[in-house]
């Protein structure tokens, strides 16, 4: 992963130090239960934890997320929002 990158997950990134192992699924931010039981449209993906530390290459997209619920249009917040729009701009 890249330093730059890096700086642009904090919050992923504290999420794995706190966990030390398993996964850190990132939610959906339209959600209305972030700190309860999350629909499965609402879970974007997951990213795999060893020893504290996301591992490199191990996301893994959820396909039942939806990108529109009746809860509104998919948002990925601040510390995502801008990897895809680097994302797309490369493509």
């Amino acid at each position: 992963m890249s330093p730059a990158r890096r700086r642009t997950l904090r919050g992923l990134i504290a999420e794995a130090l706190r966990q030390g192992e398993g996964l850190v699924v990132v939610i959906d931010q339209r959600t209305p239960t972030p700190t309860g039981a999350v629909p499965a449209e609402d879970i974007v993906g997951a990213f795999a934890v060893h020893s504290g530390q996301l591992v490199s290459g191990s996301y893994r997209p959820n396909p039942n997320h939806a990108l529109l619920t009746a809860n509104g249009f998919f948002q990925l917040g601040s510390e995502l929002q801008p990897c895809l729009l680097q994302t797309l701009a490369s493509l």
